[in-house]
């Protein structure tokens, strides 16, 4: 039996498919924000992170894999880490969400190549994640530029279920849900023959040499991040 994969970053839920399903899902913000890392810089275009993604599904495809999903990016300059980052450094902010659109509108391209290539036969679904976040506020989060954990004050808000971001970058229990309550939407109805798959942050592109701390950024780090933006 062929093993399928399925799997997403930002989504923790295990889910139900026909066992001849096969999917998987890519998200590659960690390609674009500031590290401390000394092994990896930041990308300022999309060019190398959507040849990542391109290359990652054609592997896939080229053991059986026909079905998948593929996750854009939130804008990435309204995270807490780059609000922060554009309080010293003015204009960081709309740079990010800048690269954010460019990435989004290559991922949106390559996905219709991709998906009208007769030869590869591909599925391949969009996962909206920009659009769900730009309406944070309508799905019931008052609190979308601060994260509910102080990591300073080492305290966590009253409110977790109000907060799109638990962190700097990662979103709340509540925001994951509601992501995945999407990415499960856009899944076909299972057949007789089922398996469970569990997945959880998982990013399929391991071809990528970076290494993303998550430790808070040193003003020298995020001086030299803005001057090479």
């Amino acid at each position: 039996m062929k093993i399928k994969i399925l799997a997403a970053t930002f989504i923790t839920f295990s889910v139900m498919l026909p066992l001849k399903a096969s999917a998987a899902s890519f998200s590659k913000l960690n390609d674009y924000l500031p590290t401390q890392s000394l092994d990896f810089t930041p990308f300022t275009t999309p060019n190398t992170t959507l040849t990542n993604i391109s290359n990652a599904i054609l592997a896939l495809a080229s053991v059986g894999a026909k079905n998948f999903l593929v996750p854009n990016l939130p804008n990435l300059g309204s995270t807490p880490l780059a609000l922060g980052i554009d309080s010293q450094f003015n204009g960081f902010s709309s740079q990010l969400n800048k690269l954010t659109q460019e990435h989004n509108l290559g991922l949106s391209q390559l996905i219709a190549n991709l998906n009208q290539n007769s030869a590869l036969g591909l599925n391949i679904t969009l996962l909206d994640v920009n659009t769900q976040f730009n309406n944070a506020k309508k799905l019931g989060f008052t609190t979308v530029d601060k994260p509910c954990l102080d990591r300073v004050a080492g305290t966590i808000c009253a409110n977790p279920d109000e907060y799109l971001f638990w962190d700097d970058i990662h979103p709340t229990a509540r925001a994951h849900t509601i992501l995945a309550t999407a990415a499960f939407s856009t899944i076909p109805e299972p057949s007789m023959t089922l398996g469970m798959l569990s997945f959880g942050a998982l990013t399929v592109v391991g071809m990528l040499k970076q290494k993303q701390t998550k430790s808070k950024l040193t003003r020298k780090n995020l001086a030299l991040t803005a001057s090479k933006n």
